[in-house]
């Protein structure tokens, strides 16, 4: 309990600097913060999402903006708790995956880093995107894949790491790539092992966690009359958007390793962490 509440103390702090949401700051200009927030404002007050507003996010994205407007005061946005909820619990899986390996006190010194490395990176800038909001859910798909190279997962982890998978595709659907290897890596490891009928069973339970969300989801816009809508604005327009600039998946690929090395070379504090990182 006490580190918990030195996790979530910590998030607190690091993002009331970090995040344009917090109360030092007296908005946050970012276009794309703002587009989330209106489109959350728009369902609230009765418009169907992809329908009346259209926006390329994922609908879990716009339900995390929701409940941060309804829950937010004079003094403080809604916006900028549910920020420091998404750090808080990634810092927790984050320490769960230190104790896999090291003695639980290295973690006191490794997740302030981690955090301050997170939130002042490149790709962190203004606070309240869905990269951001998407953090804990892979954090704990990681911990989760890291624990099963270690040791076997029980049928109740399978499904909430189906749950988990079905969030990140409703928030931003290209982040899934975590658990198709960790699932692919599964069902060749245990066909490795002659575990074949345990291996179907592991999938079916991340199945059903899977097909939950996106029941409820499917739901909504069904009633809605917007199904068409959602799958038109959501996958349809983002996946159009991501090819226009090379077809060439190696191309791609390469880029994107660029863009990340530039990332995080931009980030300054990465040069003096890094050693202690390695040390710890």
């Amino acid at each position: 309990m006490k580190k918990y509440i030195f996790i979530f103390v910590f998030s607190f702090i690091i993002l009331m600097f970090t995040s344009k949401y917090s109360f030092l700051y007296p908005f946050n200009d970012w276009q794309d913060a703002n587009s989330f927030e209106t489109v959350a404002r728009s369902v609230l007050s009765g418009k169907v999402l992809y329908k009346d507003i259209i926006e390329q996010k994922g609908p879990f994205l716009y339900f995390i903006y929701m409940i941060g407007l309804i829950t937010s005061t004079k003094f403080l946005s809604g916006i900028f708790i549910m920020e420091v909820i998404s750090l808080g619990v990634m810092l927790i899986f984050v320490d769960k995956i230190i104790s896999l390996f090291k003695s639980y006190k290295y973690s006191y010194l490794v997740l302030p880093l981690f955090g301050v490395v997170i939130c002042t990176s490149r790709a962190f800038v203004h606070g309240g995107s869905a990269e951001e909001f998407s953090l804990p859910f892979l954090m704990i798909g990681l911990y989760y894949f890291i624990k099963y190279i270690k040791c076997e997962l029980n049928n109740k982890e399978y499904i909430l790491n189906g749950i988990i998978c079905g969030i990140v595709l409703m928030i931003k659907f290209n982040l899934i790539g975590l658990w198709l290897g960790f699932m692919f890596y599964m069902l060749v490891n245990k066909i490795m092992k002659g575990k074949l009928k345990n291996a179907l069973f592991n999938c079916i339970f991340f199945l059903l966690g899977f097909l939950f969300i996106i029941f409820i989801i499917l739901i909504y816009f069904i009633i809605n009359n917007a199904l068409s809508d959602f799958l038109f604005s959501y996958f349809l327009i983002n996946v159009g958007s991501y090819t226009g600039e090379s077809s060439n998946l190696f191309e791609r690929v390469i880029k994107a390793l660029d863009m990340g090395f530039m990332n995080i070379f931009y980030n300054n504090i990465c040069y003096l962490l890094f050693p202690l990182f390695i040390i710890s």
